[in-house]
């Protein structure tokens, strides 16, 4: 038997021919809640018990949950799914178990047989890669269950229990080089995208009664990709034309727009909060339904409040969408670290077109700013001769755990980006 314990030390003794583990719970501090903390139990005394003396006892342990939950109809799937490569296949099972059958809550070790999830058409992440794993199966395709946990939860140092993991994935190998892991935690996301919080985490592979430990990562990287037209008029007036793309774990805003009913509603709101300026007058979404490609929302509409005109020059907001970071910054003095459990990328172009009185105008600015978690470069540009002015924002920053004595840069690099997105740009007119 195994014992962890954070918050003090395990002692133990014999006693009536058995062993007697103790620890002591006292004068713990209390813990004051800060923004981006990551798991709880990161702080709080954790205990644990586990009989299991490796991982490859928990493999044996799982396996005897599901021995007989792969049973199917194989005539059914193989006259539905089959044909193409093994990929190709793949990508179609995920689709209709990722689609298909509705999530319920993540609970784990309690999975239901493939032929229940697929008659209730409804399952947790565990049913439904019990369900994909038994399609892949009479199908000829050999699949695996996986198991990892977020990022930011504790290392146990090698103690293995089921409660250790907190998502279960499906491993599929393509070749004898590359495979995809299917994550069913999120409804609408796309094939081979997993949930930003494991991408990256060592995961443990359950083949046969032994295991393989495999880096988790994900077929599209997680991010967003703006490219938005603006036209200035000579009163001030602004008209917008332009895109969204979602990609990667980003995809899963699908299920914002699932409702026919509310889907206008639901593009206004999440404009809003990326645009406050802008007002809607049109928009259409492609790749709702897709699993293999990101989800793109061409959008049309007016815009204010983002251009000042004066007799001699015109004022411009250049950064229309605030860059994803700014949400995380928090008081600079923190007692704990800080995690960033998911990327942040964002990628965004912007085109304005000025009033012709404007045109042999000139102006170049670049705004770079690094640090050790990641980057941003804002450029801005308008060539004499044109009257179009050109804006770029790329920001970059990885998942990453930050201790409280290097968080003042994190604050500083994001502060920044602040300035530089609220730098207005001037130019004036030509005389």
């Amino acid at each position: 038997m195994k014992i962890v314990y954070t918050g003090g030390a395990v002692t133990h003794r014999r006693r009536d021919g058995m062993i007697e583990y103790s620890a002591r719970s006292e004068s713990h501090k209390p813990v004051r809640m800060e923004r981006s903390m990551g798991d709880r139990l990161q702080y709080l005394p954790l205990y644990a018990i586990s009989t299991m003396r490796n991982r490859e006892e928990f493999a044996i342990w799982y396996n005897g949950l599901v021995r007989d939950a792969f049973a199917l109809a194989g005539d059914d799937i193989r006259a539905r799914f089959a044909g193409g490569s093994v990929d190709e296949t793949a990508r179609r099972i995920y689709a209709f178990v990722s689609r298909e059958i509705d999530l319920s809550g993540n609970v784990l070790y309690f999975p239901e047989k493939a032929a229940t999830t697929m008659m209730k058409r409804r399952g947790t992440p565990e049913d439904k890669a019990v369900l994909a794993r038994a399609m892949l199966e009479s199908l000829g395709i050999r699949s695996y269950f996986a198991f990892t946990s977020r990022r930011d939860f504790p290392d146990l140092r090698g103690f293995v229990s089921p409660g250790i993991f907190s998502h279960v994935l499906l491993y599929v190998p393509i070749d004898r080089l590359a495979g995809v892991w299917m994550d069913f935690s999120q409804a609408y996301n796309g094939y081979g995208v997993v949930d930003p919080v494991i991408e990256g985490t060592e995961a443990v592979v359950i083949i046969r009664d032994r295991t393989e430990t495999r880096s988790v990562s994900a077929l599209r990287m997680s991010g967003s990709r703006i490219g938005i037209k603006v036209q200035i008029d000579n009163r001030g007036n602004a008209f917008f034309n332009g895109g969204i793309r979602f990609h990667g774990a980003r995809e899963d805003v699908r299920s914002l727009f699932q409702d026919v009913q509310s889907r206008e509603e639901m593009v206004n709101r999440l404009l809003s909060k990326m645009f406050p300026a802008f007002s809607l007058d049109d928009y259409r979404i492609t790749g709702l339904e897709a699993v293999d490609s990101p989800l793109e929302l061409a959008i049309k509409g007016r815009a204010f409040s983002i251009s000042t005109i004066a007799p001699d020059r015109i004022i411009i907001s250049p950064v229309l969408n605030a860059s994803e970071v700014l949400r995380h910054v928090d008081d600079r003095h923190r007692k704990h670290p800080f995690h960033l459990v998911r990327p942040v990328n964002e990628s965004e172009a912007y085109s304005y077109i000025l009033p012709e009185e404007y045109r042999a105008a000139t102006l170049q600015r670049e705004d770079v700013v690094r640090c050790r978690f990641g980057y941003a470069i804002l450029r801005v540009s308008k060539s004499p001769g044109s009257n179009e002015l050109e804006v770029d924002k790329e920001v970059h920053v990885n998942a990453v755990s930050i201790d409280p004595a290097e968080y003042g840069e994190f604050v500083d690099f994001s502060t920044a980006i602040r300035q530089a997105e609220q730098r207005h740009i001037i130019i004036e007119k030509p005389r």
